[in-house]
């Protein structure tokens, strides 16, 4: 399985199991790599909490300081596929209704040549754990800040 296609799986599970954009806390309503509640972005998805610096909250999905971090992250450089890929995801959470997503993933996966990952069903604390169990399969550490075997502790 390429980067790409691990990229737009674990983001594909992400954004249909949050449901909600991540959106900054405070003051501020803009969106956020890593939001309010526990939220993500698609591109904050993949930048692991040690690499996370605050300033990349201004920063588009294409900005070198940002794949850079996701690059640290998951211990891979990203290729200009990969790159335009976070960019589309990015747009698709920041421009697309949250009750559209799959319809634009959907999209997206035939421009890219993907296939269609399985939906993922309710929102519950077991398909979150679930995810973070693929993601580390997937050899992304993101930002947990723990291995597999601290979540259930």
């Amino acid at each position: 399985m390429s980067l790409s296609d691990r990229i737009f799986d674990s983001a594909w599970s992400h954004l249909l199991c949050q449901r909600a954009k991540s959106l900054a806390g405070g003051t501020s309503s803009g969106l956020a790599l890593y939001g309010a509640a526990g939220r993500r972005d698609p591109v904050g998805l993949f930048i692991d909490i040690e690499q996370y610096e605050p300033d990349l909250e201004e920063r588009r999905a294409s900005d070198p300081l940002v794949i850079a971090a996701i690059e640290r992250s998951i211990e891979e450089p990203l290729d200009d596929d990969c790159v335009s890929l976070l960019v589309a995801l990015s747009r698709i959470h920041r421009e697309v209704d949250p009750v559209d997503w799959g319809a634009s993933l959907r999209d997206l996966a035939l421009k890219y040549g993907f296939s269609v990952p399985k939906a993922p069903g309710p929102l519950t604390r077991l398909n979150h754990f679930l995810v973070r169990v693929e993601r580390e399969r997937w050899g992304f550490r993101l930002g947990y800040g723990q291995p597999p075997d601290k979540w259930l502790a």
